[in-house]
């Protein structure tokens, strides 16, 4: 009898050796993963900063370009003229829109680096 306790002690202490096995194991996992997806979100994260100063700059450049738009376009007398124009003779209600203001096709513009 006492050679079948001490084989059942030792069968447990097997089993557990062997939860405790599993259980590192899948703590070490657990660790790998966590830092893996740390990794990851910083490499997001480093990428969506890099497309938003990318964005930043485009937008810097359009408000530049808009302004030197703005301050070398000759002031737009055709277009007072044209919109004169309309409010004094109302549109039939068959049509629907408004044309475009006559334009000018000039535009320049300046890239900077």
């Amino acid at each position: 009898m006492l050679h079948e306790v001490m084989q059942h002690s030792l069968n447990e202490n097997l089993k557990v050796q062997e939860w405790r096995e599993r259980e590192r194991r899948i703590r070490q996992q657990k660790e790998e993963l966590w830092h893996k997806s740390a990794e990851l979100r910083q490499q997001s994260t480093e990428r969506l900063i890099s497309i938003m100063e990318r964005q930043a700059d485009s937008i810097q450049a359009l408000v530049a370009m808009q302004a030197e738009h703005y301050c070398t376009r000759p002031p737009c007398s055709p277009c007072l003229k044209t919109l004169s124009h309309f409010t004094a003779n109302p549109l039939a209600p068959t049509s629907g829109f408004l044309p475009p203001p006559a334009a000018s096709n000039t535009c320049s513009f300046t890239t900077y680096p």
